[in-house]
């Protein structure tokens, strides 16, 4: 009895459901939702423009806006939780691959902005 009273007691977890709708900052309870929502507009304006000008695929730019959040979004987790470091090849893939996602087909036979430059020729053709 006496070894009772001296542990704590001890709560049980208790899960509630998030919310399904809302972004994913909402649904977790973040306390910064105005930056986060700042960054989805911003993300929204870069993708319509790139709509305007024929670089994204046709659709609703708030769904190419969540999938490309989303792909963002797991590669920085993964990078926070140094699962992944930024000079691995895993999170500029990832950035190519959120671009690529979004990307009209006439945009996906031009270089991505986080692909390198092609390297030149380590030897010119000889002329003549």
């Amino acid at each position: 009895m006496e070894e009772k009273a001296r542990l704590p007691t001890v709560e049980p977890l208790r899960w509630e459901p998030l919310p399904e709708q809302g972004c994913r900052a909402e649904r977790v309870g973040c306390r910064h939702q105005e930056p986060a929502k700042e960054l989805r507009d911003e993300v929204e304006k870069l993708i319509a423009s790139g709509k305007a000008a024929g670089l994204v695929r046709p659709g609703a730019v708030e769904v190419w806006a969540d999938i490309w959040l989303q792909i963002i979004g797991l590669m920085l987790e993964r990078v926070a939780n140094k699962e992944w470091t930024p000079d691995q090849a895993a999170p500029r893939l990832a950035v190519e691959s959120a671009w690529a996602a979004i990307a009209a087909a006439s945009a996906l036979s031009e270089p991505s902005p986080m692909s390198p430059p092609t390297p030149p020729p380590e030897h010119p053709a000889p002329s003549g």
